[in-house]
């Protein structure tokens, strides 16, 4: 399932959302892009590809989110922005 299912069903944030979200939480805890591609065993550029409207798998979302010891939910929604 990709996320962007979730958000037509629920009409509620989106790709670029997440990567922002993304990458404010990794900057707050000192971890590049690279780095956190490479510990969540996604490719190269998969994560900045879900700022330009590429949607991420759940299990994406879900291993990032591991590591950057917050909620999926932290990640899709619009809380807490910069």
């Amino acid at each position: 399932m990709y996320i962007s299912d979730f958000f037509r069903t629920n009409n509620t944030g989106g790709e670029i959302l997440i990567y922002d979200n993304i990458r404010r939480r990794a900057k707050e805890r000192g971890i590049s892009i690279n780095k956190l591609e490479e510990e969540a065993n996604v490719s190269t550029g998969s994560i900045c590809k879900w700022g330009n409207g590429i949607s991420p798998t759940v299990k994406n979302i879900k291993k990032v989110a591991d590591i950057l010891e917050c909620t999926v939910d932290e990640l899709i929604s619009d809380v807490g922005g910069e």
